[in-house]
């Protein structure tokens, strides 16, 4: 776990109910005797609370709340997501345009990121495209196809949510006859197993085991001293450019 702290452990995995979550805890607690929790990327902050209520020992991994001081581990997705589109308006690019989840409230700082970034090289983020859906593949095609369809909407480049949907993005755009990146830059997040399916693709890399790394050893601090302040760990998203936003056509 790094440094001299060391950690023996068995790991239960449960699956969270939405709504049930306290409820959920309880449970655990009772039927296996569990010290602490990790929870993986849990975004409802009224569930967090309820269990925060509880007193339980918890990290948050993969999320982290504005003004809640809790033990977190997070990617910096204010720094990936600026990152992200510095990279593109340094290839020149003045249109970008931004597509996020349905639920953007979820991950503010990437979308802040974004506007840093415009904001910085003198453009107004309130005048860029943007588009809200569930981000997977098949809904990054159809918006491609949707952004074809109107006239001069197609922005010169596009900072996607994720990794999925930015590849049925890129998909659809070749299927159409567009080249990627000389007709439109496409840069996204993505995990490195993603990057190693997917090695065309600009993307900030969320690294997952270190994310795990580091929740572990935040739940050893805390029932090692449960009186220590809360912790939050951001991790840097470095960039890693592909052939999605410089070179030629990605194949």
């Amino acid at each position: 776990l790094g440094g001299s702290m060391e950690l023996e452990a068995r790991l239960t995995f449960i699956q969270m109910k939405k709504g049930a979550e306290a409820a959920t805890v309880r449970k655990a607690q009772a039927e296996t005797r569990l010290d602490g929790f990790i929870f993986l990327a849990v975004a409802d902050r009224a569930a967090v609370l309820s269990v925060k209520r509880l007193g339980v020992p918890f990290v948050l991994a993969d999320h982290h709340f504005d003004a809640l001081a809790l033990d977190s581990v997070d990617p910096d997705s204010r720094q990936g997501s600026r990152a992200v589109t510095e990279h593109l308006l340094g290839l020149g690019c003045r249109r970008i345009g931004l597509l996020t989840s349905p639920k953007p409230a979820n991950n503010p700082d990437r979308v802040a990121g974004f506007e840093e970034a415009l904001h910085t090289a003198g453009l107004d983020p309130a005048g860029s495209l943007r588009r809200a859906e569930v981000p997977n593949e098949g809904v990054g095609f159809r918006l491609a196809q949707a952004l074809l369809a109107e006239e001069q909407a197609l922005p010169e480049a596009m900072v996607v949510w994720n990794g999925t949907m930015a590849y049925g993005f890129i998909k659809a755009l070749r299927e159409a006859g567009r080249r990627v990146p000389e007709d439109v830059k496409v840069a996204t997040f993505g995990s490195r197993d993603f990057l190693r399916s997917f090695p065309g693709i600009t993307a900030a890399v969320v690294d997952s085991k270190e994310i795990g790394k580091q929740a572990m050893r935040l739940l050893g601090r805390r029932l090692a001293a449960p009186a220590l302040p809360p912790q939050e760990v951001r991790l840097p998203m470095p960039l890693v450019v592909g052939a999605s936003s410089v070179g030629h056509t990605l194949d």
